[in-house]
């Protein structure tokens, strides 16, 4: 399975899944985010030759704690077992503790696609606090 996390360079995280998705046809993308983000994705996904029937939408996430849980749900009620998350690669750190706390004790393999995409220090310095407080406030 193929998840695509919504979030900043959306167009970038969406590309890199379709093309995930063509190396591997069987896949099923699941495109995790906004009603808004989801929306444009499946659009992106669909005009880029991933079928209507090899995606999934999940639209009730506003925040990577929110992809990882709604996400999570979906991957037990599946018995998914390899799951490749498509995002950029200043958030993955985040989003790879999240999506490990939450399956954790799960036999998921979680593998993550970090999209190469531009930062400013601030952007990083921003992502290395945001995951800090996170886990301060886990444990």
């Amino acid at each position: 399975m193929i998840v695509i996390l919504g979030g900043a360079d959306l167009r970038a995280r969406t590309d890199f899944g379709a093309h995930l998705f063509h190396d591997n046809l069987k896949a099923l993308v699941l495109i995790s985010g906004t009603p808004q983000e989801t929306s444009t994705m499946t659009r992106w996904l669909t005009a880029h030759g991933v079928p209507d029937s090899r995606q999934m939408r999940e639209a009730q996430s506003y925040s990577t704690w929110d992809n990882a849980r709604h996400v999570g749900v979906l991957l037990r009620t599946m018995a998914a077992d390899t799951v490749a998350v498509v995002t950029s690669s200043w958030h993955a750190p985040r989003a790879h503790a999240m999506f490990a706390r939450v399956l954790r004790g799960n036999e998921v393999r979680l593998r993550f696609c970090p999209v190469p995409s531009r930062t400013t220090p601030w952007i990083a310095l921003l992502e290395v606090l945001k995951t800090t407080v996170w886990l301060v406030h886990r444990i």
